[in-house]
């Protein structure tokens, strides 16, 4: 049987982590909810592209509408569909809809109605008991560990229960980051990546919409005073007044 193994990488971890000596394959955390990009995104993708990884990119179900978080996936990493596998995190955590078993249907009809592409599911078995309307279309990435702190890429005895899904990979340790290993080879990695087959368009890659860093803006102003005014030696009513500017004084900033 064909393996392959990966590792998966968030904000929690740095770029260099998304490059792994013994992985074939780096998965990255995109988004989640309908609010959050992945801040390293880009540079933790781009450094394992570079490094001739096969590659994932994941979103976390938040549990609001699914149709709105698959859009807002689709949006973040549109220039990514069908060169990476794509993959939806159902899990407890964070997550209003957990129990629901028809959101995470929901999510990757819309994400296959935009891309010809049906996501994994990352699971645990709780998540698989929930989700089996669909077991004739996606592959589980289950997780399961047998053993706390286990850091060899060697994979245990198998050690998991997918509810009858057909398991791809198996993430069977989150120390010292998520490792995985895949039962499929590179030409399999690329189909579940893109399984029609066409090419994708060559367009500049996306930025993630994180929020707008603050920038600094000169303005001059000059006025007068209506009223005194004590002018401290910092920005605080308790640090020590340096003096008193008394009403009528013209002040520039």
């Amino acid at each position: 049987m064909a393996k392959l193994y990966a590792v998966d990488v968030s904000s929690y971890q740095s770029v260099v982590q998304a490059v792994n000596p013994n992985a074939q394959i780096t998965i990255v955390k995109a988004t989640e909810g309908t609010g959050y990009v992945n801040p390293k995104c880009n540079a933790q993708y781009g450094a394992a592209k570079k490094a001739g990884r096969l590659l994932g990119l994941y979103h976390y179900a938040n549990g609001g509408n699914a149709v709105s978080e698959a859009n807002y996936f689709i949006d973040n990493i549109k220039n990514y569909v069908h060169e990476a596998v794509l993959i939806l995190d159902w899990e407890s955590g964070s997550n209003r809809a957990w129990g629901n078993v028809n959101w995470a249907k929901q999510f990757v009809d819309q994400v296959h109605s935009r891309t010809g592409v049906y996501p994994l599911l990352y699971s645990g078995s709780d998540g698989y008991k929930q989700c089996q309307n669909l077991k004739s279309v996606c592959g589980a990435w289950i997780a399961s560990y047998p053993y706390a702190k286990y850091s060899s890429f060697n994979e245990p005895a198998k050690f998991y229960n997918a509810q009858g899904f057909n398991v791809v990979g198996w993430q069977f340790s989150d120390y010292p980051v998520d490792h995985s290993v895949f039962y499929l080879d590179a030409k399999a990695w690329g189909q579940y990546a893109n399984p029609t087959g066409k090419a994708q368009p060559s367009q500049p890659k996306p930025q993630p919409k994180t929020k707008p860093q603050a920038q600094w803006v000169t303005n001059n102003v000059t006025y007068k005073l209506k009223t005194a005014v004590k002018l401290r030696s910092g920005a605080s009513t308790s640090s020590s007044v340096l003096t008193t500017l008394p009403a009528g004084s013209v002040v520039k900033t």
